[in-house]
């Protein structure tokens, strides 16, 4: 697994440097973690995607969620002291907004790898979040680029196909039974 990170390390230097571009050691820093974390979060999704064919969806969602808060309520308990859990009033709406959202998209997240192949939810995924930020700032600015009005289209158009080669039961997650198998 190292040597596929060097690898692909490798080509990004090598690609920026035929850009005329010189890497500095904190930019090789950020494509590993970036290039770890996609690894890391498409074997998940690959994993979670075989773990829920065989148990519901909701029960590894009640297990996920109590097993982290558990390990971050004790992480914040030894090392600031229980008074850390105390939550200021202040902050109480913004900490019940973030809770409900990352649940909402966790659910989302679990409930299609049920029944999509997790490459294709890990593109969904990975094509609704710039799409949220693009939203974001066209709400903010009010104005969108030609650039980024592009790339929403292409995000869209591909969301669309993925989409629907899901509901057209053309993905490869699919109840297979003894009669449709085809194995010799």
């Amino acid at each position: 697994l190292i040597s596929v990170f060097k690898r692909l390390l490798k080509i990004v230097i090598l690609y920026t440097n035929l850009q005329g571009n010189e890497m500095s050691d904190s930019s090789k820093l950020g494509v590993f973690l970036v290039l770890s974390f996609l690894i890391m979060a498409n074997a998940n999704a690959v994993f979670s995607g075989w773990l829920l064919q065989s148990i519901p969806t909701f029960k590894l969602l009640f297990w996920g969620f109590l097993i982290t808060t558990l390990f971050f309520f004790i992480r914040l308990s030894l090392s600031h002291g229980l008074a850390a859990l105390k939550i200021p009033h202040t902050s109480f709406i913004g900490l019940i907004t973030l809770n409900i959202a990352s649940s909402i998209s966790w659910i989302g997240y679990y409930w299609a790898l049920k029944f999509i192949e997790p490459a294709i939810v890990s593109a969904l995924m990975g094509c609704i979040g710039p799409l949220f930020i693009l939203m974001a700032g066209f709400i903010s600015t009010r104005s969108i680029s030609i650039n980024q009005a592009f790339t929403s289209v292409g995000i869209i158009v591909g969301t669309a196909v993925l989409s629907w080669a899901s509901i057209a039961n053309l993905s490869a997650v699919k109840n297979v039974t003894e009669q449709n198998k085809n194995i010799p």
